[in-house]
């Protein structure tokens, strides 16, 4: 009754705030359900009461915030709450309150912000270059609102901000990751349709999702085809996944290509090669990739030395000798391997040994 009486004989916004702090109310979820189901023919007084029982509560979680631990979670929450009432100055002030917490932002709560404040920037009658809503569209897919995403990028060309590589790399980037191949490649078509040139990391992102040498082949074919070169990075991406698979002709190609290109093989590629033909249980042939990693001058990384070590242990057994010559050793599982292989060098004992 006192806050019907208090929203009834007061109309000013300010005024309404300071009179409902002095009724040292308790609120709860369902207090502010019966005010707000009350008031909603008038919009306004609803809107006030709203307003206030939100700053309500976020003065409560700064009372308590002792008692919680210093986590971007909660906080993204609240900053969340405060963009979705469209109030951007009070979303800027809990930004810096984060800020000088020391509570460090995570992707989501830079997401959040930058799309509050895309939204003021369209409120006040100024439109977001391309660059502010490629930050936008990439904040949404991050936190799996890719349907909102497409909006925004829908909506650009209409405010005379034209899409770029980025933008389109952007979505494209999380279509793969979710596989909606088809949606994915209408976008390829359409960047190249209006000029804009795919590049590497265009084409990265299908072949990242493929599934077998014969989809890797499409991509490539395609990347050929749209007079995208290839780069270091991009064969050593194929590399992986060709050994990963177990067809070494393919990877056999791949290599061969490379070092026609004068694009590698490098550092990386070796590292590739032992650690995926371990992986295979192709010892031998593992050992051959790293001694010439050495005899080139590179410098391997130190889990490979450690799986090297071990491997070399275990050729002074008679038995790893003769699986060595065959080219394979016999490991426990594959699983096991992957997870010593980033371990300690106990971890890669274990497995080679048993």
């Amino acid at each position: 009754m006192m806050i019907q009486h208090t929203l009834k004989c007061l109309t000013n916004e300010a005024e309404i705030e300071t009179a409902l702090d002095g009724c040292e109310i308790p609120m709860s979820e369902e207090l502010v359900l019966q005010v707000l189901r009350r008031h909603r023919s008038d919009w306004k007084l609803a809107l006030a009461f709203f307003n206030w029982s939100s700053a309500r509560q976020q003065s409560l979680f700064v009372e308590k915030q002792h008692e919680f631990p210093p986590v971007i979670k909660t906080r993204n929450i609240i900053l969340h709450g405060w963009c979705v009432v469209g109030s951007a100055r009070e979303a800027k002030r809990f930004w810096n309150d984060i800020v000088v917490s020391g509570c460090k932002p995570d992707l989501i709560t830079y997401g959040t912000i930058i799309n509050s404040m895309g939204r003021e920037t369209r409120d006040g009658g100024s439109e977001p270059d391309v660059t502010i809503c490629n930050c936008i569209i990439d904040a949404l897919c991050f936190k799996k609102r890719v349907p909102e995403a497409l909006e925004v990028f829908a909506e650009m060309d209409g405010k005379g901000c034209a899409p770029n590589t980025v933008t389109y790399n952007c979505l494209i980037k999380h279509l793969c990751r979710i596989r909606r191949l088809e949606k994915a490649y209408g976008l390829l078509e359409e960047m190249e349709a209006k000029g804009c040139e795919a590049d590497a990391r265009t084409f990265g992102y299908f072949i990242k999702c493929a599934r077998s040498t014969e989809e890797v082949g499409e991509v490539l074919e395609r990347m050929r085809r749209s007079g995208c070169g290839m780069t270091g990075d991009a064969y050593n991406m194929v590399l992986k996944m060709h050994v990963g698979w177990g067809d070494f002709g393919a990877a056999e190609r791949v290599w061969e290509e490379m070092e026609r290109e004068g694009l590698g093989p490098d550092q990386r590629s070796y590292t590739i090669m032992v650690h995926r033909l371990c992986e295979r249980r192709r010892m031998g042939e593992a050992l051959w990739y790293f001694k010439e990693t050495e005899e080139k001058g590179m410098v391997p990384e130190k889990r490979t030395y450690l799986v090297v070590k071990a491997i070399n242990l275990k050729v002074q057994n008679s038995e790893a000798r003769s699986s060595l010559s065959e080219g394979e050793v016999e490991l426990n599982e594959n699983s096991e391997w992957k997870e010593a292989e980033t371990g300690s060098q106990e971890d890669v004992m274990h497995v080679v040994f048993g």
